[in-house]
């Protein structure tokens, strides 16, 4: 199992060990997300091949690049 958190993964309270303080992971509680992590792994650094989350979603689904796909998006009407 796969649970893609993009954009907002960075400030699940998981990652408070690995934020400075002030951090917005000290104001927000991510229990469920946060016991996720701890059953399994919990990226603190990942590269993407494309600068939006659309392409490296079909990326993850294809198992290829985004450009490999021939889709430039997966989402309707992109």
């Amino acid at each position: 199992m796969i649970a893609f958190a993009d954009d907002w993964g960075r400030y699940a309270s998981a990652y408070r060990p690995y934020e400075r303080s002030g951090s917005l992971n000290q104001l927000i509680e991510t229990p469920n997300f946060d016991q996720i992590a701890a059953e399994g792994a919990l990226f603190t650094n990942a590269l993407v091949p494309a600068p939006t989350c659309t392409p490296c979603r079909s990326s993850i689904l294809a198992g290829r690049y985004f450009w490999q796909t021939g889709l430039g998006a997966i989402l309707m009407g992109s």
